[in-house]
C-alpha cells in the first residue's frame, strides 16, 4: 500500500489511439465539428426566415420585479392572459 504523496510505481495509462488486440481503437475525434457548426448556423437562419413574422420565442410581457430589492428592473413575465390577448386583437392561438 502507497503511503503518503509518493508517485504510483510503473503506471502505464496511455491512450490507445490505434486499435490493436486489447484496446480496439476507443477514441473518437470529431473533425467535421467546425462545418457541423456552420450547418446549424445555416440552418437556423433559414428557419428564422422560414418563420419570420412569427416570432421564435414566445410573447411574454415587461413586468417590474417585486422586490424593494428590484423594483427598478424590468422583466419578462410569465404570458398575457386570454382576455389581454383578445383585447389586443389576436387569437390566443
Amino acid at each position: 500500500m502507497v503511503k503518503g504523496n509518493d508517485a504510483i510505481p510503473k503506471v502505464h495509462q496511455r491512450k490507445h489511439w490505434n486499435p490493436s488486440s486489447c484496446q480496439q481503437g476507443n477514441y473518437k475525434v470529431f473533425l467535421a465539428q467546425p462545418k457541423k457548426a456552420q450547418t446549424r448556423r445555416r440552418l437556423r437562419i433559414q428557419k428564422a426566415k422560414r418563420v419570420f413574422p412569427r416570432p421564435l420565442k414566445m410573447l411574454r410581457p415587461t413586468v417590474a420585479c417585486p422586490t424593494v430589492r428590484y423594483n427598478f428592473r424590468k422583466r419578462l413575465g410569465r404570458g398575457f392572459t386570454v382576455d389581454e390577448i383578445k383585447a389586443a386583437g389576436i387569437t390566443p392561438r
